[in-house]
């Protein structure tokens, strides 16, 4: 049974990873480590599973083009679709691997149990970050504001959804030490994983212009990175332009579904959508900028410009997050801070390459891929261990 499996190696394990989307990089929030998760499973040995929440037909052909047949994708049918493949295969699986509060959620209504006396797989639950933090800085900024009761009491309802857990993921130590607190579960910190370029092509003086890259679907009192744009646009911009003039474009890479992104489009905000290979935007862009105001997590497109060599400018917020200070990236509190951190690497050389070297050997040390993949094993073991622990009680 499966109980017996702890002792083999990952390549003898099977896993079914549950998730709201297909893990399509090119979508963002929080699908390019969706997409890492499951590469690292296989390339760790696994046999993997993905059943998305939903999913479309033309989703699932991209997915056989991204992994071919090392993943088998299940057809997304909501609750009803979850529970049939928990019943049919559910007990051959080593683990679960569930992302997201919602699909915790879904997981736990659904109320499958194996038949014929198996025991259910243990489940480790990936929550990326804690959204009770996130949701605290948004309405800082969109009321109505978050009392301090409301929070404790929807920080411990976050907690609760992951103490039916056998470990949990998350991806800064910052919320690791807050499950921890919460929460008597193996918990580990599972970070973003980029590979970083050695020598990446143009310096300085070859690059120009400014560019954002991340999903834009939503309006901005719910999607932190719509916000993001939209103040970079009005606060920012004329703040910048003020020190080094008008004479640079901001580029916006990603899905565009946003009304408040399309009404932003001129000559000097070009909106981009979807670029299926970033590497020339970052190749000729001379900085990355990322003024998130409310977030959780990790930043994950700063940690990809910084391994492409762009030097980037973030919040106070994000540096935190990423645990981080400068010369790594430059930082900027508010508007005009923003503007002046944006000011100095756009216009100092020496800055610029201090930043740029310094981005690229934390990338190298904190985000590497085989790190990445060591951790993911051991969260499946932690909660394997954990499962075997308390049928043992």
């Amino acid at each position: 049974m499966f109980a017996d499996k702890r002792a083999e190696s990952p390549s003898s394990r099977r896993v079914l990873i549950v998730d709201q989307f297909v893990p399509d990089p090119l979508l963002g929030a929080g699908l390019p480590r969706a997409h890492q998760i499951v590469s690292a499973f296989v390339d760790a040995g696994f046999e993997v599973d993905h059943y998305p929440m939903w999913s479309k037909r033309a989703e699932r052909r991209r997915m056989k083009v991204l992994f071919g047949s090392r993943v088998r994708f299940r057809r997304g049918q909501g609750r009803w679709g979850l529970w049939n493949v928990l019943r049919t295969d559910g007990a051959d699986y080593d683990a679960l691997f569930v992302s997201r509060p919602p699909t915790m959620r879904t997981l736990l209504a659904v109320g499958w149990k194996p038949r014929w006396g198996a025991r259910r797989p243990p489940v480790v639950y990936d929550a990326e970050a804690l959204f009770t933090v996130r949701e605290k800085l948004r309405r800082a900024l969109y009321p109505p504001v978050m009392s301090d009761a409301e929070y404790h009491e929807e920080l411990r309802a976050e907690l609760r959804l992951m103490s039916d857990a056998d470990a949990v993921a998350t991806a800064g130590s910052s919320d690791a030490a807050a499950i921890r607190s919460g929460v008597d579960i193996p918990t580990r910190v599972l970070p973003h994983a980029t590979t970083v370029r050695p020598d990446p092509p143009a310096g300085f003086e070859e690059r120009r212009d400014i560019l954002f890259v991340g999903r834009l679907a939503g309006p901005p009192d719910l999607t932190p990175n719509v916000d993001s744009v939209r103040y970079f646009v009005r606060e920012i911009m004329p703040a910048l332009d003020r020190l080094i003039g008008d004479d640079y474009v901001v580029r916006v890479a990603g899905m565009v579904d946003s009304p408040e992104i399309e009404a932003l489009r001129s000559d000097r905000v070009l909106v981009l959508g979807v670029v299926d290979d970033l590497r020339e935007l970052y190749d000729r862009s001379r900085v990355f900028v990322a003024p998130t105001r409310y977030s959780g997590g990790i930043p994950l497109k700063v940690i990809e410009a910084m391994s492409q060599g762009v030097p980037t400018v973030v919040t106070r917020q994000l540096a935190d997050q990423l645990e981080v200070d400068e010369p790594t990236v430059a930082i900027g509190d508010d508007a005009e801070g923003f503007a002046e951190a944006c000011a100095r690497l756009y216009t100092d050389a020496g800055r610029w390459r201090d930043v740029r070297d310094n981005a690229l050997g934390f990338v190298a040390e904190a985000c590497s891929p085989e790190v990445f993949r060591q951790r993911l094993v051991e969260v499946v073991d932690a909660a394997i261990e954990h499962a075997r622990e308390g049928r043992s009680r």
